[in-house]
């Protein structure tokens, strides 16, 4: 004979339950902290970038010999190269973002429903 429905869940279910959700919370709090300081880090990159060519800009603008001009505006495609290749780093990373929190939006609902299934064969 089978023992009843409710006795097939340790006794501490509940508690555990709780508890291993609070992990969870804690651990996507903590990652989404990382995620936003790593945005703030990339976002002033590519606001430093921004600003180098700015400056290096007016540089040239005030610079009208030949082979200095030239060797300005040198520097400032391969500055803006690699703004550009930062700036594209930073829209992968939101992007990754994006994908992460949609993924954690299924988990959640995947989750509740096994809680759910559990909780109706333990009645």
């Amino acid at each position: 004979m089978r023992p009843p429905a409710n006795t097939l869940l340790p006794p501490n279910f509940e508690r555990l339950k709780k508890e291993r959700l609070e992990r969870l919370k804690e651990r996507l709090r903590n990652k989404l902290e990382d995620f936003e300081l790593t945005q703030i880090v990339l976002d002033r990159k590519v606001m430093d970038y921004n600003k180098q060519l700015d400056q290096l800009k007016n540089k040239i603008n005030l610079v009208s010999y030949l082979p200095l001009r030239e060797k300005l505006e040198k520097q400032h495609n391969g500055l803006k190269d690699e703004r550009d290749a930062a700036y594209k780093e930073y829209l992968e990373f939101k992007n990754n973002i994006s994908t992460i929190i949609n993924d954690i939006d299924e988990l959640d609902l995947v989750l509740n429903r096994f809680m759910e299934a559990v909780e109706e064969l333990s009645e």
